[in-house]
């Protein structure tokens, strides 16, 4: 009697990770990926969120290391596409970008007073790709583009990177090590009119290591990020492959 009791206790919710919901069948149904984008600050792990450029600042130019690094996990995305949705009857990337009405719905426009951003983007888009979507902007915006389309479901994909010592000590007060990227991608399926359905967050480091002392890391290393999308791809196929029928 007392195995079902352990068992039991070893499975609190502290003790043992909680399942992933299944997708929703996408059998039969009409999808398209409409957003992908990276969020701006870029810090290390536990450190406040980046306020962005001061006024003085380019935005282009303070996040040119962040631009690079969003262009290069799309690039890795775009790689990992046609295995990530085998068997779905989805949209090819090239042709949504392309298509009447997607820059409208999608791209999000800041707030501005006397020439000023007082309400930013919180996300880059990559380059000549899809846009940056957040929940709140899909519902007012991009249902209704989806709508449009004859979707039955939509994609959205969200970005966090960061970066972390992995290896290292200090010495009177000075630590000194390796650091590697970290990437945190949460993907999000929205039916129409209805929000989001499903959604699931995968979290990987890149492979390799860069030099950091102290609170210095090169923003060159920011297109690090890119190496943990490709180790999760796997995980990601899982989760999006529909769940095996059930045994009559």
């Amino acid at each position: 009697m007392r195995f079902p009791i352990l068992s039991a206790l070893l499975c609190i919710p502290v003790l043992c990770a909680a399942k992933v919901p299944s997708i929703p069948s996408l059998a039969g149904k009409k999808v398209a990926v409409l957003g992908f984008g990276l969020e701006k600050s870029i810090v290390r792990e536990g450190d406040a969120a980046d306020q962005g450029p001061g006024l003085v600042q380019k935005a282009s130019s303070y996040y040119e290391a962040h631009q690079k690094a969003t262009d290069t996990v799309y690039a890795r995305f775009l790689a990992a596409f046609p295995s990530l949705f085998e068997g779905m009857d989805i949209l090819p990337i090239d042709s949504t970008i392309k298509l009447a009405g997607f820059q409208t719905a999608t791209a999000c426009v800041p707030k501005k007073i006397l020439g000023r951003e007082i309400f930013g983007c919180p996300m880059l888009s990559p380059t000549g790709g899809l846009n940056a979507v957040g929940l709140t902007q899909a519902e007012k915006n991009v249902d209704a583009f989806a709508k449009s389309l004859g979707l039955d479901y939509y994609f959205l994909f969200v970005n966090k990177a960061g970066y972390f010592m992995s290896t290292g000590g200090g010495v009177n007060g000075l630590t000194a090590g390796a650091a590697k990227m970290r990437l945190e991608t949460t993907v999000y399926l929205v039916q129409p009119g209805k929000g989001s359905v499903w959604s699931t967050s995968l979290r990987e480091e890149s492979e390799t290591s860069k030099a950091m002392v102290g609170d210095l890391y090169s923003q060159d290393n920011f297109v690090l990020a890119g190496e943990a999308f490709t180790k999760f791809v796997p995980k990601l196929r899982e989760r999006l492959a529909p769940a095996p029928a059930a045994a009559p």
